[in-house]
């Protein structure tokens, strides 16, 4: 509480992006610091030259309490149960599945079936409470039976794995986007996977922090409704300018209207 009163009443505190040597901290997964954090960078670099941009990895067990603390400015990506009553929650995008196989898989064509996927054999991302949770239980929901030779505990080595072998993953999409060029086909999934719900969120107090805020609107602005998979397709330069409107000037009434 003392704390609370002296930054948030007592030094008035003020941020001047141009003047700041602060360093954000961020956590989001290892398919977020591919996505996400390029294009945040980028504009932390050209309106805080002084400033720096750090993701520090943090179990989902330890998260609320690093939010708390003031250890982690935001978190970004997906966290489903980051919902305790002073954390706040804004809407990103949302963000399919892919299927990934080598461009000359001996069985795979340009589509895949459910029988092929069945019979393949498959890598599998064990992430509790990841992403990758949300197609795992959808497996389960539907009782397809999979033949699994490998489980790893990230994404990072799956797209090489996959590029040298016979074997199949169903990743986020921007995964296989991202390494589509090193041998890798992207496929739809022969089942309904439901999109990932990808937000940011922060501590409540940190709605009086100035620096802190400044980074939320810079997310916001970089990814709200734009799903930066879309860099690596032609439409992403349409897609850019149709979304170009600059959205500093959120109202509490909008960010009000996101949280949980």
């Amino acid at each position: 509480m003392l704390s609370t009163v002296d930054q948030q009443i007592l030094r008035k505190p003020r941020f001047v992006p141009e003047e700041s040597d602060r360093v954000f901290t961020v956590t989001t997964s290892d398919i977020g610091v591919l996505i996400f954090i390029p294009p945040i960078l980028q504009r932390i670099r050209t309106m805080a030259p002084g400033a720096s941009l750090r993701c520090l990895p943090t179990s989902h067990e330890d998260l609320e309490d690093a939010l708390e603390r003031g250890e982690i400015d935001l978190a970004i990506g997906y966290f489903p149960d980051l919902v305790g009553p002073n954390i706040v929650t804004e809407d990103l995008f949302d963000h399919p599945f892919t299927s990934i196989v080598r461009k000359d898989h001996p069985t795979i064509g340009d589509t895949l079936a459910l029988e092929q996927f069945l019979a393949a054999d498959h890598i599998v991302v064990n992430q509790q409470g990841r992403s990758q949770e949300i197609f795992e239980r959808r497996v389960r929901e539907l009782k397809l039976q999979r033949r699994v030779v490998l489980h790893l505990p990230h994404f990072m080595s799956v797209p090489q794995l996959i590029a040298t072998s016979d074997m199949i993953s169903t990743v986020p999409f921007s995964l296989g986007a991202w390494y589509a060029n090193a041998g890798l086909k992207l496929l739809p999934p022969p089942v309904s996977i439901p999109l990932i719900e990808l937000k940011q969120h922060w501590h409540r107090r940190m709605d009086n922090e100035p620096a802190v805020r400044w980074l939320q609107t810079i997310v916001a602005e970089e990814l709200r409704d734009r799903d930066p998979a879309l860099a690596m397709s032609a439409d992403y330069a349409k897609s850019r300018a149709k979304a170009a409107a600059p959205i500093a000037g959120r109202s509490t009434a909008t960010t009000a209207s996101r949280r949980r």
